[in-house]
């Protein structure tokens, strides 16, 4: 890289950065393996229950799975 002898304040970095929309965010694994066909294939089939009496619903954030309970 050539050294071209600017300088530049941090602030300007920073708003730089801001303006072009970088973030330290990452995608999650859920998020990478989504396949839009799949889901709208999905969703279409889920279509033809109408009755919610039909569904039953886990929450799972709780789940400890080196435990069998």
């Amino acid at each position: 890289m050539e050294d071209r002898d600017i300088d530049v304040s941090i602030a300007s970095i920073q708003r730089a950065v801001v303006h072009l929309d970088f973030t330290r965010k990452a995608i999650s694994k859920e998020a990478k393996e989504r396949n839009d066909l799949l889901r709208a294939i999905w969703e279409g089939n889920m279509a033809q229950y109408t009755d919610p009496d039909l569904f039953l619903f886990l929450d799972e954030s709780a789940v400890n799975n080196l435990t069998t309970q």
